[in-house]
């Protein structure tokens, strides 16, 4: 009988945790450290160091040398916005 209640509580107790764990990361890439993501103040270079060492520290398989994808995003920028 034990067994069976110790099985039906650990799920949801694992998914508080998974919850919590999603939180820190959003409130973690949403925070004004991270210029936005944007790359005038590199924001997304600081992200993408974040979410590397956050699939580093889960062990997930590397992309070839390391966890990045390359692209190229065209964008226009205003100098008098940076500030």
């Amino acid at each position: 009988m034990f067994i069976g209640r110790l099985l039906l509580i650990s799920p949801i107790y694992l998914a508080g945790q998974d919850l919590s764990y999603a939180r820190a990361v959003v409130d973690t890439l949403s925070a004004p450290s991270m210029h936005g993501r944007a790359y005038v103040r590199d924001g997304d270079r600081l992200a993408a160091r974040y979410i590397s060492r956050e699939f580093k520290r889960w062990g997930l398989e590397l992309l070839g040398l390391d966890y990045y994808q390359p692209f190229r995003v065209n964008a226009m920028v205003y100098p008098s916005c940076m500030d």
